[in-house]
């Protein structure tokens, strides 16, 4: 057929095949194969020679056969390549799914983390306050931090006054914390404060103006006053809703407010003394040194009255310690009654007492001094069943005049003190001058009379 044997039929056809194979098309190689097959089969009907027609036409056969099963392979593992590759994008996409299933979980476990660590560092940053100022810049600093609210007030009620009144106010989100008189009668706080007693640890109610919250402080289960916020918004890294951390705060804050109140307590305590009720001596050389500097800085004078009960130890050993202490604290409320509010009176141990006259020079202070000897002697105490008279010597020294530091004008207003009473008693003394004063007679006070035997 056209001149070509079986053998060249069979080689063109073959040929064909493995390139059309190689090139992919697989379906015309196999087209190709039948076309070959029937062209030398109707070659080799006419061809003289068959034997080597017959070959060609099995190799033929052959040849395809074996291009047949490679395609099949081929595609086979073509489609095992796919099914891996499906298989393996699907494995890539649930690993993605974890990944960000995992970093979801950190984003919460971080934020937790973050809560946690904000928590307790109110905690103790609270827990270190001890001082009401400590206190406030405290709570200023964590409901700006925390909370984010659009107003913020810390304010203390005046129980003596009722609400609505207050005695201190502080504004949380202005600058440095200044205390206002009292807060105006129409601000919203008030509201939360018309049965703070069933509100609990928080009164939180939406109105018209916002989300308003009141923290209510108490001491001694006692309202003292409010934290009073509106509109939180704690930061969204805070894996905390606004509710769960108001309420830690409110705990927190009222914590924290007993003990600086308790602290306050202790130390007003610790700075008198029990049986007068006037400053130790101390905390007075604490007063004293500061306003030292005080005036020292401003030139201006400063004068310090030692005072001390004649014939106090006849007294209490004659009458008892019970007596002696009564007349202690009669010549304490008597010294307080007859001083300015700026002087600094104390108890200076035993029977003697200090008086420091800021902006006093030393003409003026003996006037102060001989009004309280004056005072004390013509006052008859109330001692046991009975009335007596008490008397006190004074000594003074004054700034600049006497002393340049605290301790010369103590010396020298205490040896003044002994010169008063090496003349008399009931005599005041200053350098430079005699002791003044109408003195006493060397003997003990006479006892008072018993009620029971006049």
């Amino acid at each position: 057929m056209f001149g070509f044997g079986v053998e060249q039929w069979g080689l063109l056809a073959v040929v064909t095949m493995i390139l059309l194979a190689q090139l992919g098309f697989g379906r015309l190689a196999r087209v190709m194969f039948i076309v070959a097959a029937v062209v030398m089969a109707i070659t080799l009907l006419g061809a003289e020679d068959k034997v080597w027609g017959t070959l060609s036409f099995v190799g033929l056969f052959m040849t395809g056969f074996v291009i047949h099963s490679s395609h099949k392979g081929m595609k086979e593992n073509a489609r095992s390549e796919n099914a891996t590759e499906e298989k393996a994008r699907g494995q890539l996409t649930e690993v993605v799914k974890k990944r960000d299933l995992i970093v979801r979980e950190q984003d919460l476990v971080n934020a937790e983390l973050e809560a946690n660590h904000r928590l307790y560092q109110m905690s103790s940053n609270l827990g270190g306050v001890i001082t009401m100022n400590e206190f406030h810049r405290e709570v200023a600093r964590l409901v700006r931090e925390l909370l984010r609210p659009q107003e913020a007030v810390l304010m203390y009620l005046d129980t003596d006054k009722g609400a609505p009144h207050t005695f201190k106010v502080y504004d949380l989100l202005t600058g440095p914390l200044r205390s206002k008189p009292s807060l105006e009668a129409t601000h919203p706080l008030w509201e939360h404060f018309k049965d703070p007693t069933g509100a609990g640890v928080i009164s939180n109610t939406k109105t018209e103006r916002g989300n308003e919250v009141v923290v209510f402080m108490s001491y001694k289960r006692r309202i003292t006053g409010g934290l009073y916020i509106r509109d939180p918004e704690p930061p969204k890294t805070l894996a905390m809703d606004a509710s769960s951390l108001l309420y830690t705060l409110a705990v927190q804050v009222n914590m924290a407010l007993n003990k600086c109140m308790l602290y306050m307590e202790i130390e007003r305590m610790s700075r008198r003394d029990v049986l007068t009720s006037i400053y130790k001596r101390w905390y007075f050389l604490e007063l004293i040194e500061d306003e030292f500097l005080r005036v020292e800085a401003e030139n201006r004078p400063l004068t310090l009255l030692m005072v001390d009960i004649d014939h106090f130890k006849d007294f209490n050993d004659t009458y008892g310690h019970l007596a002696g202490d009564k007349v202690l604290k009669t010549v304490a409320s008597y010294l307080k009654e007859h001083i300015r509010v700026q002087d600094i009176l104390c108890r200076y141990g035993g029977e003697e007492f200090v008086v420091a006259l800021p902006d006093t020079p030393n003409d003026g202070a003996i006037v102060v001094a001989e009004r309280l000897r004056a005072a004390i002697a013509e006052r008859p105490a109330q001692v046991g069943g009975g009335v007596c008279t008490i008397t006190i010597s004074i000594g003074g020294a004054t700034f600049p005049r006497d002393g340049k530091t605290v301790n010369e004008l103590l010396e020298i207003a205490d040896a003044e003190m002994y010169r008063s009473k090496e003349a008399g008693r009931n005599k005041v003394s200053f350098r430079g001058t005699e002791p003044a004063g109408p003195g006493l007679p060397e003997q003990p006070p006479e006892p008072p009379p018993d009620e029971d035997n006049p």
